[in-house]
């Protein structure tokens, strides 16, 4: 039987991540067995599954990215477009509600702003170094924001029964935080713990009235469960058309 050589990449032995001491080495070893195609073609899927076998935090994902080369894929947009036109769609839409009303498919493709946004919290939690500061910067540019969005929607500096989506974000962001606890702890009261803080999550956005409510909560949770595993792009259509068409009653996202 034939054996299957990998190129030997030379790795630094030691790295120390938030009390954790990662021997490069070891795990170098621990691919190449799990994965004889060598380790130059890995995936971030099977990387990031490595790491949560191991009990790893995200900054070690993150680290071992960068010392393990990914197989590479074409990619046509990048996070940087995608703000670029989750902005635009959403001045679209935020026209239509203002200034140019009557124009019903301003809205129907200004709410596609949405699912983008929704995706770029739960991939931004996974790549960001620092969590707090994320949070924070959510919860400064809401609060920042909820002068100008009560003016136009209340008429008043004060109209408590709407807030902007900044809000709403992050508490999707917090929902993915409290489960992905969970996921690294793998016990079952962390997991209960995880999904009643999730579970929490969404009802304050319904509580204090912001965009989309508890399903705008949930739509981060999806794009944040739904992904590193085949087909997880069909699943995630699957739950945008359950969640915009079933359980949103009219406040749908037009997917033709």
């Amino acid at each position: 039987m034939s054996s299957v050589r990998c190129k030997q990449k030379r790795v630094q032995p030691v790295k120390i991540i938030f009390g954790y001491v990662l021997n490069l080495e070891s795990i170098t070893l621990f691919l190449a067995k799990q994965k004889p195609s060598c380790y130059n073609t890995m995936s971030t899927a099977f990387l990031r599954k490595i790491c949560d076998a191991r009990g790893l935090p995200n900054a070690a994902f993150i680290l071992l990215q960068g010392d393990f080369p990914m197989k590479k894929s074409i990619r046509f947009l990048d996070a940087n477009i995608l703000r670029g036109l989750a902005c635009l769609l959403m001045l679209c839409d935020h026209m239509w509600a203002t200034i140019i009303p009557g124009n019903e498919w301003m809205t129907w493709v200004g709410r596609l702003a949405f699912p983008i946004f929704a995706f770029q919290i739960a991939e931004g939690y996974l790549h960001t170094s620092n969590f707090r500061n994320y949070a924070v910067r959510l919860l400064l540019f809401g609060l920042i924001s909820e002068i100008p969005f009560d003016l136009v929607y209340g008429g008043t500096i004060f109209y408590p029964f709407h807030q902007n989506v900044m809000f709403k974000l992050l508490f999707g962001l917090l929902a993915i935080k409290a489960l992905d606890n969970a996921r690294q702890k793998r016990t079952g009261k962390a997991w209960l713990a995880g999904i009643l803080l999730a579970a929490l999550c969404c009802l304050a956005a319904s509580v204090t009235f912001t965009d989309y409510g508890a399903l705008g909560v949930a739509t981060v949770i999806m794009f944040y469960l739904c992904r590193d595993f085949r087909f997880a792009w069909a699943a995630q259509l699957a739950l945008m058309i359950l969640f915009n068409f079933v359980l949103f009653t009219g406040e749908y996202i037009p997917l033709t």
